[in-house]
């Protein structure tokens, strides 16, 4: 029986567990997390799930030590339980994202990773939509520039992503950020204690890609990413799960795969106990991006305030 333990039981850590119900093993999920209610929702989704082999829920890890561990907590308490978990014998794990508030933890968590002789992946995870393909196929070699677009998306908390994807598409993590073109103020995140950001941001990958990330103010709206390359253009709808592919010979439409988090966490688990990558940067491939990202906001915020004494980035 493989034993899982998920630290974090907001919506998305409950969807990581009841994905596990596609393992084609039992499981014993440890479930953590401060909130009591929290916990009585995981096991209220875990009873409704239709998990096989006789697997079982329990919130105490005790004396046991678990084989694999998920970190959906905020960012500022992600180093923290990544300790635990390897403390716990851990030695895969997938990290949700945005990884750390303080740049020290990035440090701190690769030590710890290095001394457990742990792997962890990130949860970054538009290599896996069926759209990468066909962009990749596109861009070729060639240089490109990618821009994503969008009304109140949260681009603090996901632009990420599309860092993440930029970098794949263009072979490396080695990147200049620039925030420029951000508003002044932060707005407040929908998740107390955090920071979002509105206006542009922009970054390039030496003179291979160009990237370009809008968020403007409003109600969540479609987030459209638009990749221009010689040989053609490709425009992705977040919400309508649409790719629209434009070259010289033809404009097609397709509908692309972005799948849900409940239905890909097995899949990733099973590529790593298996051996094999998933699909998913690995911590120093994600951490390359996220030390940039994070020092470009804190100075971004610093400017703007220079007597708040910042000691972290608070964006999770």
């Amino acid at each position: 029986m493989i034993k899982v333990g998920i630290w974090g039981l907001g919506s998305l850590g409950r969807r990581h567990m009841t994905a596990l119900q596609y393992l084609n093993e039992p499981v014993t999920v440890f479930i953590s997390d401060p909130n009591a209610h929290a916990c009585e929702a995981a096991k209220d989704d875990f009873r409704k799930a239709n998990f096989k082999y006789g697997s079982k829920i329990a919130d105490k890890l005790g004396q046991h030590t678990i084989d694999f561990a998920i970190i959906a907590t905020n960012s500022r308490e992600r180093a923290f339980a990544v300790e635990t978990a390897l403390a716990a014998g851990a030695r895969r794990l997938i990290l949700e994202k945005v990884l750390f508030t303080r740049l020290e933890d990035y440090d701190g968590v690769s030590r710890l990773l290095s001394q457990y002789s742990a792997r962890a992946w990130v949860n970054c995870a538009r290599r896996t939509y069926s759209s990468f393909a066909h962009i990749k196929e596109l861009i070729g070699n060639d240089d490109f520039t990618y821009r994503v677009e969008g009304t109140g998306w949260g681009m603090a908390c996901n632009v990420i992503h599309h860092l993440d994807e930029c970098a794949a598409l263009a072979g490396s993590t080695d990147f200049s950020i620039s925030t420029n073109g951000l508003e002044p103020e932060p707005i407040p995140s929908h998740r107390s204690g955090y920071l979002e950001f509105l206006g542009r941001l922009t970054a390039s990958f030496g003179t291979r890609a160009y990237f370009e990330s809008i968020c403007h103010p409003g109600k969540p709206g479609d987030r459209v990413v638009r990749i221009e390359a010689p040989r053609g253009v490709v425009e992705i709808s977040q919400a309508n799960a649409t790719m629209t592919l434009i070259t010289s010979d033809e404009t097609k439409r397709l509908d692309i795969d972005i799948p849900y988090q409940s239905q890909i966490t097995a899949r990733h688990v099973d590529s790593i106990r298996s051996g094999k990558e998933p699909d998913l940067p690995d911590f120093l491939t994600s951490s390359a991006l996220h030390r940039p990202m994070i020092t470009a906001f804190m100075s971004h915020i610093a400017k703007h305030n220079p007597n708040n004494q910042l000691f972290e980035c608070p964006i999770t």
